[in-house]
């Protein structure tokens, strides 16, 4: 090789690797706009000054005409994938078909079919000799006719690709103006060196110095791929994405002033986007300072007036550009219509505050209405009680002092049959009583009411129910309290009826102190629970649905696990409050004990029961028995503490079921004062839970009213 083209051959293995280079890094975002067709661009690039090269290169004349044929294939392919290049570019591959691309490929195809059979014509070269100048022999380029055509169509084309690049440089933002200006200087560069050599005559630039000036444009494109983000947002995706939004984009500069914005953002503001362009974006948007000094990214919504005189609301979003070395250059803010979703936010929040006053409207009925069941039932419980079967007990005790008293066998018999079926009706009244409202559940807690119920279904259905209960599980009012209850009594009466099991569990515990876990399980035939509804697969017409709605209403909510031959869980929630910490009761002094009376005489006796027929009965019932005398009747517990106290009787029989201060509190307040003084308890009531209650306030004994008056006069003798 001879050394003396050494000077020139290396700018063009230098232009060859960068332009390689170039190619690669473009074609690793090929799915980029445009990256394709600049990658080619760049592989012809190398190509061509590769060719060159190889042409200075070699000795032999016939290699290197074929060395400068072949680079041929380069020169006429870059113009036509320049301008490609341009248009996908600056206004989108939409605007280029196949078609296109044929027409393009006509003149750079018959150049290189005339270039490979130029002997036969001379329209490319007008002489097929080699020139040598100092040192450096290549082929003689001088041009022919065809050349001139070749030429200008070259030209054409990339000047063509310049005049897009312009149009972006003249009306795109500041990003996609260096991008436009770097590319733009790329291409002319060769453009620019290439006309040099046309020019210049060959005693001055022996070669052509286009291949040359390659990698100048290789590193001008490199630069502009990492500083500016070429392909990354190019001006056809722009004009694609952001004109094509419906939303409003801005752009500012780091003074907050419009550097660009899109159609959607003109019509918005109601200004020409040329008016815009360079004005503070605080005299166009009315958003809070706050929001257009942000520094990370903010919304808010404003007002504007539309077009047409009409206000509508806009959600604006503010966000931060920063450089790479953290600089804030500029921000972004969009502009989005959301009037009709506003409207459509009040509308639904109106309609949801609707519901929720319409649920807790049924939430109050479902309350008012388990209470008014309840107070009914109760009313209707008060009346067997206080009226009922108080003038049964009134009746019997009549009775049987009457059958005392007569000496008529005949006539004592006829009373007693009168008696026994007073006694009759007065059970059947009570149990009438029970079903209706449970006493206990108004007495003592719920575990206590739920502990009674356990053994009234046992004893009354003949159902084995084992209890866990926790004490301190007290609801949140006396609707859920209720509710529960008849709930836990109506699952019990399923399994009862429908579950054909001997026994069920009923446990109740308090969750997370706020809630209520009320736990019904037998292992009976069981059912199919609905997977929509689970209420519906119930067996019971009114039960597990009507308990869960209300359950619903309060707060609650009821879950139902079943399946056939494996029995049946239903778990009731609903809200707790905290067991109060008992009050403190000041216990009363005891005072000095009545005088016992004297052997043989009478028994005094101080009746307590708020209704009359029972203290007229009890009255003519004691005032035919030897060693008994009755001192006084009291018809509340104040009264009878007043009477005791002045009278002291040996002996209180007292109603557990009184006005106000119950017969239990009275009888405790009795033997803490008078701990000698007796107390018998009497009462309609015959559940074990209140006798327990009323021998744990003191009382001696505790009688049924409807009991024989044989037990009362006992219990009175001691």
């Amino acid at each position: 090789m001879d050394w003396s083209i050494l000077p020139y051959l290396l700018p063009l293995v230098t232009s060859t690797l960068v332009a390689l280079a170039v190619a690669v890094t473009v074609a690793r975002r090929s799915e980029r706009i445009g990256a394709r067709s600049l990658a080619w661009v760049m592989l012809a690039l190398a190509f061509w000054s590769a060719c060159y090269a190889a042409e200075l290169v070699v000795s032999a004349p016939e290699t290197k005409r074929v060395m400068a044929n072949l680079a041929y294939t380069g020169i006429v392919s870059v113009p036509v994938l320049w301008v490609v290049f341009a248009i996908e570019y600056a206004i989108g591959s939409q605007h280029l078909s196949r078609r296109h691309l044929i027409i393009l490929s006509i003149i750079p195809l018959i150049t290189l079919a005339l270039i490979w059979t130029e002997p036969a014509h001379g329209l490319m070269r007008r002489v097929n000799t080699l020139l040598t100048f100092r040192g450096v022999t290549i082929v003689n380029r001088s041009a022919g006719p065809w050349f001139v055509v070749h030429a200008v169509y070259s030209y054409v084309l990339i000047l063509s690709g310049a005049v897009l690049l312009l149009r972006v440089l003249v009306r795109s933002p500041y990003l996609y103006r260096r991008q436009a200006m770097t590319l733009l200087v790329a291409s002319l560069l060769p453009l620019l060196s290439n006309a040099v050599y046309l020019v210049m005559p060959r005693t001055i630039i022996p070669i052509d110095v286009t291949p040359i000036s390659f990698a100048v444009t290789g590193a001008v494109i490199a630069y502009g791929l990492g500083r500016y983000g070429i392909l990354e947002v190019v001006p056809a995706a722009r004009a694609a994405v952001v004109e094509g939004m419906r939303e409003g984009l801005l752009v500012m500069d780091a003074e907050n002033h419009i550097v660009d914005m899109n159609a959607s953002a003109a019509e918005t503001i109601g200004r020409e986007r040329r008016d815009c362009i360079g004005v503070p974006v605080a005299d166009l948007v009315p958003a809070s300072a706050e929001l257009l000094r942000t520094r990370t990214g903010k919304q808010e919504d404003i007002e504007l007036l539309s077009p047409h005189g009409v206000r509508r609301r806009f959600e604006v979003r503010f966000d931060a550009l920063y450089d790479g070395r953290g600089r804030l250059t500029g921000r972004l803010a969009l502009l989005r219509d959301v009037t009709e979703q506003r409207r459509a936010e009040q509308e639904r929040e109106a309609l949801l505050r609707e519901v929720e006053r319409r649920v807790q409207q049924l939430s109050a009925l479902a309350t008012e209405l388990t209470q008014a069941e309840e107070r009914e039932r109760r009313r209707l419980a008060q009346m067997l009680h206080d009226h009922l079967q108080q003038l049964l007990v009134g009746a019997k005790l009549h009775a049987i002092a009457a059958r005392d008293q007569t000496e008529n066998p005949h006539t004592a018999v006829a009373v007693q049959q009168v008696v026994a079926l007073v006694e009759q009706s007065l059970a059947a009244s009570r149990a009438l009583t029970v079903e209706l409202s449970p006493p206990v559940l108004y007495e003592g807690t719920l575990a206590t009411a739920l502990a009674w119920l356990a053994r009234w279904v046992q004893e009354r259905h003949g159902l084995t129910v084992t209890t866990e209960l926790d004490p301190h599980a007290e609801p949140a009012g006396d609707d859920v309290r209720i509710l529960l209850f008849q709930s836990a009594r109506e699952l019990l009466f399923n399994v009862v009826k429908h579950a054909h099991a001997p026994q069920a569990s009923l446990q109740m515990r308090l969750v997370d102190h706020s809630a209520i876990e009320l736990t019904v399980t037998d292992e009976g035939v069981g059912f199919h629970v609905s997977p929509t509804d689970d209420a519906l697969g119930a067996p019971s017409g009114f039960g597990l649905f009507s308990i869960r709605e209300r359950l619903l209403l309060l707060g609650g909510r009821m879950e139902v696990a079943s399946s056939p031959q494996q029995g049946t869980r239903v778990t009731l929630y609903a809200p707790a409050t905290p067991s109060p910490a008992p009050r403190p009761t000041g216990e009363p002094t005891p005072e000095a004990s009545p005088t016992r009376h004297p052997p043989g005489a009478k028994v005094s006796v101080l009746l307590v029961d708020d209704h009359r027929t029972v203290r007229e009965g009890l009255a003519a019932l004691l005032s035919h028995e030897e060693g008994i005398r009755v001192v006084g009747e009291a018809t509340n517990g104040p009264m009878a503490l007043e009477l005791a106290k002045r009278l002291r009787p040996d002996v209180v029989v007292m109603d557990v079921t009184l006005p106000g201060m119950s017969g239990i509190e009275t009888t405790r307040h009795l033997r803490a004062r008078w701990p000698e003084m007796r107390v018998i308890g009497l009462s309609a009531h015959s559940q074990a839970d209140i006798a327990r209650a009323m021998r744990a306030a003191g009382a001696s004994a505790y009688l049924d009213k409807g009991a024989p008056a044989e037990a009362l006069i006992a219990a009175i003798r001691g």
